[in-house]
């Protein structure tokens, strides 16, 4: 599986924002993806994103992401290799449980 892009709204620092992490020529997933910015800029907030979107398996975020209140949302782009087939997926969150554990709709 690899991530190809991720979609935020109300995380963090971040209103809205999208990433793209493919490779622009070739349009197939990054082997590397370097994260670079001041303190405080928001790049534990996208990591902790991508641990929320991929599950409680990958752990829970550092700290709350999401701002009290307001709807917001996580959306994971990964490829999935389904029977030798590169299938694309969002892996979508959309609220927490009362336990902190990402809930899906």
């Amino acid at each position: 599986m690899h991530l190809l892009g991720l979609k935020l709204a109300n995380i963090g620092p971040f209103d809205s924002v999208e990433l793209n992490f493919t490779n622009q020529e070739t349009g197939k997933a990054s082997q590397l993806i370097v994260l670079t910015g001041e303190n405080g800029t928001g790049k534990s907030i996208l990591l902790d994103s991508i641990r929320v979107a991929f599950g409680t398996s990958f752990g829970k975020p550092t700290r709350p992401i999401y701002r009290e209140g307001d709807k917001f949302i996580i959306e994971a782009i990964v490829d999935r290799n389904i029977n030798s087939e590169m299938i694309n997926t969002t892996l979508h969150v959309d609220r927490f449980d009362v336990h902190g554990n990402p809930q899906t709709p």
